[in-house]
């Protein structure tokens, strides 16, 4: 497992990538409970400015997930 933190325009970028591969298309996977538990939790406190990512790495036997999340200004 190897987990990734970043900070690009103005976002926290976290990703997470696994030895593995996806059960079918992630298209098919958007109606997965966690998926999509993800993605409205993410639209509930952000709005459209964070999003969730999933899927394979070309390549490679690696799945990846990238959740983008706005940095809060500070005062």
């Amino acid at each position: 497992m190897r987990v990734i933190s970043d900070f690009t325009d103005n976002q926290l970028e976290l990703i997470v990538q696994n030895t593995g591969r996806l059960n079918g298309a992630a298209e098919d996977m958007i109606d997965g409970f966690g998926i999509n538990s993800t993605r409205n939790r993410l639209k509930i406190l952000f709005g459209t400015k964070a999003s969730f990512e999933i899927r394979d790495i070309e390549g490679n036997d690696m799945v990846e997930a990238i959740v983008k999340i706005p940095l809060k200004e500070m005062n």
